[in-house]
């Protein structure tokens, strides 16, 4: 089974094609990098071949995204797929591309729709976030026997400092990190506290960090709240960069005159809900590049009027305006949380850390593999070596999928 010459295969990343060839489930493995969309794409050309039609799902619309760019093939959401409810009359496979994060609501919806002769290919890593809903789905598969499991170990898609921090992080292990920001992958420790200035430092200096280069960079948060959450951070990078700028209005019918929404000409916004018929999804980033000058009306399909307020420039190229029904959609993007950013990289990630009970090991795990170049962490260093020591949240969350799996042969035969 020769790959496209195009595409070079290791020994490990070979069998997995091979797996994926033979069985009509399979779950392929493995930390950040190692080639699990090559893998990807290697099998695609075999499947193509037979005449096996390709689904390309993932639970995020950034992850879908990026598994479209990646691919060279469409790929959508799993929510997009659950509401369209095609049933699939062909031979198929459904990939399902950041498996780790799938509940067992949304994989058992997945499952009701899908005819018994459709394959499916789970793509993930165990290690990064667990689920937001309730279940461990391939948590649990990966401890079933007769469930095919392709783990790939060696890393290709970067290597030196930040991989080995990666591999560390990822097995438990904090490494030792170089207060230097200008390294790839360095710690600039600094106190949860408010200086003379009035000003918190952690949210400060990741200020700071993001000024050295703001249009390769994206700040990462474990949460919403606290002085390392998307929330003060947004708030800080807004009042520093673009607050200055033409603000975006709207009009109130209350007191009819035009109000102020809390955008800027020059803030990144992050789009927070599917809105296919705009072209964006939940976690579309972009940033506002205009004010609308006239009151231009768009119509929709139901012959309501929606209001122009500003144009934005958003992650995938394209130039959309932003309507008066979009606002409760938006919010600031300078930060994003990590959950939001799983599936997607940048050039360069800042990632603000304080202790508290969201952060663990797979939450500064996943946030520093979505770097390309420069990881920049900045807070409690105790605060992060305790977490990534300390058992992941994931091994806390109870399950029995595992126990509960009959009739192995007639499944997966």
């Amino acid at each position: 089974m020769p790959a496209s010459p195009h595409i070079q295969l290791n020994v490990e990343q070979r069998k997995a094609v091979h797996t994926s060839a033979e069985k009509s489930v399979v779950l392929i493995t493995g930390g950040a990098g190692v080639g699990k969309t090559t893998v990807l794409k290697a099998i695609y050309k075999i499947y193509d071949q037979v005449g096996i039609k390709i689904v390309q799902l993932a639970l995020a619309g950034r992850a879908a995204k990026r598994m479209h760019e990646a691919t060279g093939r469409s790929a959508s959401t799993i929510a997009s797929f659950l509401k369209a409810g095609k049933e699939l009359t062909e031979v198929s496979v459904v990939v399902l591309d950041e498996a780790s994060m799938i509940d067992l609501v949304t994989m058992y919806r997945l499952l009701e729709l899908l005819p018994n002769k459709v394959r499916i290919l789970l793509a993930g890593d165990p290690e990064q976030l667990m689920p937001v809903g309730p279940g461990l789905v391939m948590h649990a598969l990966i401890k079933v026997d007769f469930i095919p499991l392709e783990e790939l170990r060696i890393v290709k898609r970067f290597g030196g400092d930040i991989a080995l921090a990666a591999s560390s992080i990822r097995n438990g292990v904090w490494p030792s990190l170089t207060q230097d920001s200008d390294h790839s992958i360095s710690f600039v420790k600094c106190a949860n506290r408010v200086n003379e200035n009035g000003k918190n430092e952690i949210s400060q200096k990741v200020l700071d960090l993001f000024q050295v280069d703001p249009i390769n960079t994206q700040i990462l948060c474990a949460r919403r709240g606290g002085p390392d959450g998307v929330k003060v951070i947004n708030s800080i990078c807004q009042s520093a960069l673009t607050s200055a700028n033409q603000p975006v209005m709207v009009r109130s019918l209350q007191h009819d005159a035009l109000v102020l929404t809390g955008f800027h000409v020059g803030d990144t916004v992050l789009c927070t809900r599917n809105m296919w018929d705009r072209g964006l999804q939940n976690g579309s980033l972009g940033k506002i590049v205009e004010i609308e000058k006239s009151t231009a009306i768009l119509a929709n399909e139901d012959t309501e009027v929606d209001v122009n307020l500003a144009w934005v420039l958003w992650d995938d190229g394209e130039r959309r305006p932003i309507t008066e029904s979009m606002l409760d959609d938006l919010e600031l993007g300078f930060a994003i949380t990590v959950h939001k950013a799983q599936g997607s990289q940048w050039e360069r990630i800042i990632v603000p850390i304080t202790g508290h009970r969201l952060l663990d090991r797979t939450m500064i795990y996943t946030a520093i593999t979505r770097a390309q170049k420069q990881v920049v962490i900045v807070g409690d260093e105790s605060a992060a070596k305790a977490a990534v020591e300390g058992q992941p949240r994931v091994r806390l969350r109870q399950v029995a999928l595992d126990h509960h799996i009959l009739n192995p042969v007639s499944v997966i035969n």
